[in-house]
């Protein structure tokens, strides 16, 4: 009985691909079976492969595995809930952390953030 409410509670936050990516913005469009996608452009390697770790450890913390794809400069990131076949409002939060980290320098190396030369 607890394991139905609580899967009817996470089937609430189920919202429309169409809905989410107009929410998203820019750039993020409805792929197939119900997800959201989005191709991020970096400047080289260096910065998409940056935007790929933080997205990792992003993912890592909120649980939920990435689906993504990266030739040098491009990353393409897919985002669709396995369980309700479709996207949730935790995908949607995904995709606005991902416009954010998209936009800061990530060329920055932590090292050189912090060193005191």
């Amino acid at each position: 009985m607890l394991a139905k409410y609580l899967k009817d509670m996470r089937a609430a936050k189920v919202v429309q691909a169409s809905q989410a990516v107009s929410s998203l913005g820019a750039g993020w469009s409805q792929a197939d079976n119900g997800a959201i996608q989005k191709e991020f452009v970096f400047d080289d390697f260096l910065q998409a492969s940056n935007f790929m770790q933080r997205y990792a450890d992003y993912c890592h913390q909120v649980n939920h595995p990435p689906e993504w794809s990266n030739v040098y400069n491009k990353v393409n990131v897919r985002l669709h809930n396995q369980e309700f076949s479709g996207v949730t409002s935790k995908e949607v939060e995904i995709g606005q952390y991902l416009n954010t980290v998209s936009k800061a320098n990530l060329n920055q190396d932590v090292e050189d953030v912090l060193a005191f030369d």
